[in-house]
């Protein structure tokens, strides 16, 4: 097939050598989504959860919570004491009683004492010992809540290198597509059938099309090392990318159901909890405490009793004032004050987040929708615009503009649909506990 005359010279036949490039472009809107060769999201997960330095510095602190409880536990159970000593005395007492001599101060004194604490009742005591129980399941839900946040920010991550390496997946195809416009437009000099404006164009397209390139393996490569510091694992490369069926979500009462399982509402509502317990534990201090004491002494001054060892045993009501004590009672209601306005503030702030969250889906679905339209209607384009270069009824940089358009458009498709199974997997965090 010839073509009309365009420039006052005929143009000679293109076909064969164009071919490439409009296969290329059409590559561009197949380069679809299909299986993973990167590690699935929740490789990633699992490693963070021993990795990520917030999830073992909150298990730490739940640990030392624990251990919390056991120490406060601990000053309400029987305590053993044991004591020994000597003493050197200057002088001796050791009188004579008809005959009996009593040894009350010995030239070597000689002691041992062994003593049994029993803590009968401790009002007070026992309200810190619920209030330890508190603070531990509130560090517990803490810790929950820390992995749900780790897991948000590597579930960020991997969504963000998969759109990177999608994106430099479309770069590499867009810089093909140009270096085939290149090849083309200096074939179309050689020939005298194209001025060397249009290799110039083309030459600046390429160029264009390099810097796109290189932005994109950055942006791979830096959100890859993102990816590795947050989970300890290296991603392997991306062989192709997943894709949405962009189904609706559940309606949004479904998801918030769950707002009192979630762990900042928890964790919120346990340092409530805690915050009572010590406030009635504080105004409990003026009941007096009651506690049993036994006591076995062994000693070389045996004294009137002529007996090395002897036992008592006693039982001791103890009171005390102390004007502190009324401060810190006031302190204690007022942290019950403020952890009530905590457990507000974390109920509003959880829905918030779970009605952003659903919300966002919703819109990231019309975006992604929106965008693979977008993307097609591109590609289509530039495939005409190829075509009508080809046969001599469109121009250089109709063909230059459209491969523009096709590449911004299939960046937006990437992202958009990346942003989709972000927004779904932060919806599915915000409510899983």
């Amino acid at each position: 097939m010839h073509l009309a005359p365009a420039m006052g010279r005929p143009r000679p036949r293109r076909g064969p050598r164009l071919a490439p490039a409009l296969t290329m472009a059409a590559a561009l809107c197949v380069l679809a989504p299909g299986a993973l060769a990167l590690q699935p999201l929740g490789t990633f997960v699992d490693a963070a959860a021993r990795f990520h330095p917030d999830n073992r510095e909150a298990a730490a602190q739940a640990a030392s919570r624990e251990a919390a409880v056991a120490q406060t536990r601990g000053r309400l159970l029987p305590s053993v004491s044991a004591r020994a000593g000597y003493t050197w005395n200057q002088r001796e007492v050791a009188p004579d009683f008809g005959g009996s001599r009593l040894l009350i101060t010995p030239r070597h004194g000689l002691d041992a004492l062994f003593q049994l604490d029993i803590p009968l009742v401790d009002v007070s005591g026992w309200q810190q010992v619920a209030a330890a129980k508190a603070s531990a399941e509130a560090a517990q839900a803490l810790r929950a809540g820390t992995r749900l946040a780790v897991d948000e920010a590597v579930a960020r991550a991997w969504y963000q290198v998969v759109a990177a390496e999608a994106v430099r997946s479309v770069a590499e195809t867009n810089l093909q597509v140009a270096g085939e416009l290149l090849a083309v437009a200096n074939q179309r000099f050689e020939h005298d059938a194209a001025p060397e404006l249009e290799v110039r164009r083309a030459e600046a397209n390429v160029a264009r099309a390099q810097q796109s390139l290189a932005e994109a393996r950055l942006a791979a490569t830096l959100a890859g090392r993102r990816l590795q510091s947050l989970t300890g694992v290296v991603p392997e490369p991306v062989a192709s990318f997943p894709t949405d069926d962009l189904h609706a979500e559940p309606p949004l009462d479904h998801f918030l159901a769950q707002v009192p399982r979630s762990p900042r509402l928890r964790s919120a509502a346990a340092r409530e909890e805690a915050a009572r317990h010590d406030a009635t534990a504080h105004e409990l201090l003026f009941v007096p405490t009651v506690a049993a004491q036994a006591a076995e002494r062994l000693t070389n001054a045996t004294g009137f009793i002529d007996e090395s060892s002897y036992a008592t045993v006693g039982v001791a009501l103890t009171w005390r004032f102390d004007f502190s004590h009324l401060a810190a009672r006031d302190v204690a209601a007022a942290g019950v004050d403020a952890a009530q306005a905590g457990t507000t503030r974390a109920r509003l702030s959880v829905q918030d987040d779970i009605f952003e969250a659903w919300h966002r889906v919703g819109a990231a679905i019309e975006r992604s929708r929106a965008a693979r339209v977008e993307a097609l209607a591109a590609t289509d384009a530039a495939a005409m615009a190829a075509l009508r270069y080809h046969e001599g009824a469109g121009t250089q940089l109709d063909v230059v503009t459209a491969q523009r358009d096709q590449f911004a458009a299939e960046v937006g498709r990437v992202q958009a649909d990346t942003e989709l199974g972000f927004a779904r997997e932060y919806l599915r965090l915000a409510t899983t506990f």
